[in-house]
């Protein structure tokens, strides 16, 4: 590939955080297998607590091997109140854009006498950043805190009720019996993008199940959660022997395996692209897409019902009467004030004004920077001009797979579009600029990839893009969704299944009467 398309692809990628998701989904899942299966060990590092089960797993991507996990399972710490203590560690080499990525992960849950949360530390190295999430739950009240480059912040979450990790979701069954055909909906916490979210679990049926060269007879457990699928293979005394995710042209798998065969890397296949596999397909091409300001579209792959009702400058056009796709006119918007037909609700004013986990817009750090990006201007969009201009020329463009915190990314200053639209956010809402994080795709050398931008409030929405340093954004954006790292799991419902094909595109200069100026 030519060095220029490298770079491009650089500037429009999405998919590390997604990745991270989808890894932390399936790697949780080794943890528990009934202590009756082999006998109790005495902790060295502690002899109060006692070592009940180590496990060891291969991980698969498409079949080749691209790393392990290893997970003890002991008797909590007395001290804690704690029934069970899970610590699992994992290592993993992928490809991202032509690329390799290591990616370390550990976490440590104390799990509660019924089976519900109580602390948990979960920490992520992928040899570019370090992120540490630790939480504690006390009543009905949780205390996250986050450390990384920028410094540590603290954020507090009301619960109805103590959630579940996902490492416990084995024992739970293993109580209940594994009823076949019955369905749970139990309330995961998942910590690396701070969300709570129902997960679906149902035992289908009983199998006989070849793995390494053992017969096994195991039931067949489904678990849903955050729109992914995961196919999970346990024995009745409590074993996982297998585990499987398939989403947009990707299979991850997770084998039960020996330690010497789990740590052995060194058959590792580095020509799987996570990126190039997730590409969107598409037919036509856009000479100078960076230049479209009018395009139309025909998509495939989802109803336009799905497609965010508040964006004014995607318009559907007609829709095929088979339900198998729909036009779509995409025209751009410029940065200008409008007069507003409807005012901001006070909730989404809030929602964005105000900081979050990972954008911290009221840290002392961010304040100081936008302030000094803005100076004393006191014209919106020419605020909005000169954060996005800072961000385009002083972010470094590199593929990071991270979990995106304003305050890290200004320490930092490298990242690709997520760590570009998660401060600029913070930047602008520290200046009292309404900012939302919007998450679709954009097309870049002759392909659609998965993206995020922002849009914020003019008197109406209007999308910017600081990775490209647009003011101006290009019509080849397709907005899918808006939302935060915890909403981006949403991507999920797209990938694998949209396809696009460019009808046609107006590029160069829109009409005089519209531009930015």
């Amino acid at each position: 590939m030519r060095r220029h398309k490298i770079r491009y692809i650089l500037l429009s990628l999405i998919l590390p955080a997604i990745w991270i998701t989808l890894v932390v989904f399936l790697y949780y899942r080794h943890s528990t297998r009934n202590i009756l299966e082999m006998d109790p060990e005495v902790s060295i590092s502690d002899p109060t607590q006692v070592i009940l089960r180590q496990d060891w797993k291969g991980l698969y991507l498409n079949g080749k091997k691209i790393g392990y996990s290893h997970t003890i399972l002991k008797t909590g710490p007395p001290s804690l109140d704690s029934q069970y203590e899970i610590l699992t560690d994992s290592k993993m080499i992928i490809q991202l854009g032509g690329t390799p990525h290591e990616i370390n992960i550990s976490e440590d849950n104390l799990i509660g006498h019924n089976f519900k949360l109580r602390n948990f530390r979960f920490k992520m190295n992928s040899g570019q950043m370090d992120t540490l999430i630790s939480g504690s739950i006390l009543r009905n009240q949780l205390r996250i805190k986050i450390d990384g480059l920028g410094g540590s912040n603290s954020k507090f979450m009301k619960l109805a009720s103590p959630p579940y990790s996902p490492s416990v979701i084995n024992l739970f069954l293993l109580k209940e019996g594994f009823p076949l055909n019955k369905t749970y909906k139990l309330q995961i916490l998942e910590p690396s993008s701070l969300s709570l979210e129902d997960m679906e679990v149902r035992i289908t049926n009983k199998e006989r199940i070849l793995i390494n060269g053992t017969n096994y007879d195991a039931f067949i457990v489904v678990q849903k959660y955050k729109g992914v699928e995961q196919k999970t293979w346990i024995s009745d005394k409590g074993a996982i022997l297998k585990e499987n995710v398939m989403l947009a042209g990707l299979e991850m798998d997770s084998i039960s395996e020996s330690e010497e065969k789990a740590t052995d890397l060194t058959t590792i296949n580095r020509n799987e692209d996570i990126l190039y596999t997730t590409t969107v397909p598409v037919t036509g091409d856009i000479i100078t897409p960076r230049e479209a300001y009018d395009i139309n579209l025909n998509i495939k792959g989802f109803q336009p019902e799905i497609l965010p009702a508040n964006d004014t400058r995607q318009q559907v056009l007609s829709r095929d009467t088979h339900g198998n796709g729909f036009l779509l006119h995409i025209a751009s918007s410029p940065l200008k004030l409008y007069r507003p037909s409807k005012a901001l609700s006070s909730q989404e004013r809030a929602l964005t004004t105000e900081p979050s986990a990972l954008i911290q817009s009221d840290d002392a750090s961010i304040i100081r920077q936008a302030r000094a990006i803005v100076g004393k201007e006191n014209s919106r969009v020419r605020q909005v001009e000169l954060l996005t201009h800072w961000l385009h020329k002083n972010i470094r463009k590199k593929i990071l797979v991270s979990i995106p915190s304003a305050r890290d990314v200004l320490a930092n200053k490298e990242g690709d579009c997520n760590e570009h639209s998660t401060l600029f956010t913070a930047l602008a809402r520290s200046l009292g600029i309404p900012t939302k994080l919007v998450v679709g795709i954009v097309y870049v050398n002759g392909g659609f990839f998965y993206h995020a931008w922002n849009e914020v409030w003019m008197g109406e929405w209007v999308p910017i893009d600081s990775t490209f340093g647009q003011t101006r954004v290009d019509a080849t954006h397709i907005k899918l969704f808006e939302g935060e790292l915890d909403q981006q799991y949403k991507i999920f419902q797209f990938m694998g299944k949209t396809q696009i094909e460019i009808l046609d595109s107006k590029a160069g200069k829109p009409d005089a009467n519209d531009r930015n100026r």
